[in-house]
């Protein structure tokens, strides 16, 4: 079974990163994956290659194809095409063009989920609770909200929490004008700019693996332990937490715990998670982030349909919780695809 890994490119641009490029920490990340995918060539049979030259990717795609050298692409490139965050989908559009099967989802998936609008849309639709929300629009300095402080100010359409910091939370007046502002001039003042319901409750993330055809495989409920962040700092996980290794939210990553709801409840998060999933046509793997309204009640707040593969990240801690060790789990994400696809399984398992 060829594989054909493909990840951001360590050599271009980050502007995600502090440092605006691949660090030592993105670099480590890169180690775990080649050493899981190595113990996985020796158990499964798996031949793996790594394709992370952007510059050449479409030529070594038609290449792989054409030498009949990849039957499955591994679609590891959170970054998006040349480390832009804006062209997340079109690394799944390119594998569609060329139509190699590939893990994860699809372009029309990405670009559905990246839009928060619709997403919002969608879930009201299907009767899935989340936060209130509200849209200021282009020229409008009344900011009137429809419900109490406090609120949270988001970017419509960026990913990996970019534009989603602790000054983006406004307890009056005053501090939502200041983050409007703030995000106008990050990403622009000619579009809308989405006010929700900052909810303050426990805040979980749910993983699950697999596919609607094969069912899905629903891992330990991870909570985020805000707890261990300084009084009076926001209880926020948002781009500081992901990127800023310096800031008090680093720890949030290594501090989450496994959480344990009323069954009830829990079953109500999985069956609304699975029928978003079927929705959105989530492939292989997800996670989807939730918090408890003021009655307790959880609202999801948004969905990851190609989570962070990364040895470290909340879908990793999950799994682990589970006994699935981070090998184990690119393996469930590959034998995923390959079922989903059709595809014989390495070793014929």
């Amino acid at each position: 079974m060829n594989i054909a890994v493909i990840t951001g490119d360590p050599r271009k641009p980050d502007v995600v990163r502090i440092e605006g490029k691949y660090n030592a920490d993105d670099h480590e990340d890169l180690r775990h994956l080649h050493a899981a995918l190595a113990e996985l060539e020796t158990r499964r049979g798996y031949k793996v290659r790594y394709l992370d030259n952007h510059d050449t990717l479409l030529n070594d795609l038609q290449q792989l194809k054409a030498e009949h050298s990849i039957d499955l692409a591994v679609n590891f490139c959170d970054e998006g095409f040349g480390n832009r965050n804006s062209t997340d989908v079109c690394i799944p559009a390119l594998l569609e063009i060329l139509q190699l099967p590939f893990t994860g989802s699809g372009s029309h998936t990405i670009s559905r989920t990246g839009d928060k609008n619709g997403v919002r849309g969608m879930l009201q639709a299907l009767n899935i609770s989340i936060p209130r929300f509200h849209y200021v629009q282009p020229g409008d300095n009344t900011l009137t909200l429809p419900f109490p402080f406090p609120a949270l100010v988001k970017p419509n359409s960026i990913g990996g929490s970019v534009g989603i910091t602790a000054d983006c939370v406004a307890h009056n007046a005053q501090q939502l004008q200041h983050a409007v502002a703030i995000t106008r001039e990050r990403f622009g003042a000619s579009v809308p700019v989405p006010v929700e319901e900052f909810l303050t409750g426990r805040e979980f993330s749910m993983g699950m693996l697999g596919n609607p055809d094969d069912g899905y495989k629903v891992l330990p409920l991870l909570e985020v332990d805000f707890s261990v962040l300084p009084e009076g700092t926001q209880p926020l996980c948002g781009w500081e937490s992901k990127w800023d290794y310096e800031s008090d939210y680093a720890n949030l990553f290594g501090c989450a715990k496994q959480a344990h709801l009323e069954p009830e409840m829990m079953q109500q998060m999985v069956d609304d998670c699975v029928r978003m999933a079927r929705h959105l046509e989530i492939h292989d793997y997800l996670r989807a982030d939730w918090r408890l309204d003021v009655d307790g009640q959880p609202r999801m707040l948004d969905v990851n349909p190609n989570s962070s593969w990364c040895w470290n990240t909340f879908l990793a801690e999950m799994a682990e919780w589970d006994g699935i060790f981070y090998a184990d789990l690119l393996d469930l994400i590959l034998q995923a695809a390959l079922k989903r696809y059709k595809l014989v399984p390495a070793n014929g398992s």
